[in-house]
């Protein structure tokens, strides 16, 4: 979890100011809200990741890096249940799933993604501090694109992605 210190750091090297207004539930009322970063044309082609993740914060910092680094547009899922339903209806070009959550864990909801032939052949990259765990399991691989450990740099993340996934 990111301390507020660091959060604000990062938001600060992006030139984005610190909210306190984002709603606690994380889900914003207006897609300029929810899209801060992009409008028009850029809106239009940018390239759509859905991020699951339930740390509000880390998903704050993921959203404005991957924004204003990558070009692309996030979409957030603060459960694995909304996160489901999103990856249904937005079809994103890409999903970053986090590992650990709790009301459905990520493998769980891999499995749930990959079953559903609208969502079967989005890449899917997990951000997991359980890396080398998940890793060394040849037992049970995964249908994923790649594999981001935490921590992570969030400067970097941007670049991590387009790298695994040929962007």
């Amino acid at each position: 979890m990111f301390s507020t210190a660091l959060y604000c750091s990062i938001l600060k090297k992006l030139n984005i100011r610190y909210r306190e207004d984002v709603k606690d539930n994380g889900e914003d009322t207006s897609q300029r809200e929810k899209y801060p970063l992009q409008s028009g044309l850029e809106f239009m082609l940018a390239k759509r990741i859905l991020l699951i993740d339930d740390e509000r914060r880390l998903a704050r910092v993921i959203q404005a890096c991957l924004s204003k680094l990558g070009g692309w547009t996030v979409i957030v899922a603060t459960s694995g249940a909304d996160g489901l339903t999103k990856a249904e209806t937005e079809q994103p070009d890409a999903i970053l799933l986090d590992i650990m959550m709790p009301d459905m864990d990520g493998i769980m909801l891999l499995r749930h993604l990959k079953k559903h032939p609208v969502t079967a052949a989005i890449p899917v990259i997990l951000l997991t501090a359980k890396l080398p765990a998940i890793a060394a399991d040849p037992n049970h691989p995964l249908p994923i694109s790649g594999m981001i450990a935490k921590p992570f740099e969030p400067l970097n993340l941007a670049e991590q992605i387009a790298e695994i996934l040929a962007w």
